[in-house]
């Protein structure tokens, strides 16, 4: 007999940013918090920006959802497109990054006293913009 199979290959879905922040050129990175909201579950869609591209998934449900991503400018004033099986939407992104805080300390030692004059050893210690204190080096 005949077999018919129905495939739906065009699908609406809608983009919505909650949140964009974080930390530029830090570990933490930043963090896009954003609703996906699609005809059917799973469909994969993705963003694409000037100068990354995020993939997205869209559920039904709409629920929340967060990426993480690495940022090395700063400030973004970026054009966007999010693409989806059923067509394209335009988006404008600007948005201000902290970036990590430099923290300088100084050591030294001369004899049995401890003498701030004179830099014998210097550390360098980033945090990661959020106050956490990163890797520090001599």
């Amino acid at each position: 007999g005949i077999h018919l199979e129905t495939v739906v290959d065009i699908v609406n879905a809608d983009f919505t940013v909650e949140k964009l922040g974080g930390c530029a050129r830090c570990r933490a990175g930043a963090e896009l918090t954003y609703r996906c909201k699609a005809d059917q579950d799973n469909v994969e869609t993705h963003l694409t920006c000037d100068s990354m591209v995020v993939p997205v998934t869209c559920f039904i449900d709409n629920h929340l959802q967060v990426v993480n991503l690495a940022i090395d400018k700063t400030f973004i004033n970026e054009s966007c497109t999010f693409s989806y099986p059923g067509g394209s939407k335009s988006y404008k992104f600007m948005e201000n990054f902290t970036s990590p805080k430099l923290i300088i300390s100084t050591h030294t030692k001369k004899g049995n006293m401890d003498q701030f004059d004179v830099l014998d050893k210097i550390s360098v210690c980033f945090t990661d913009g959020f106050g956490q204190l990163g890797t520090c080096h001599s």
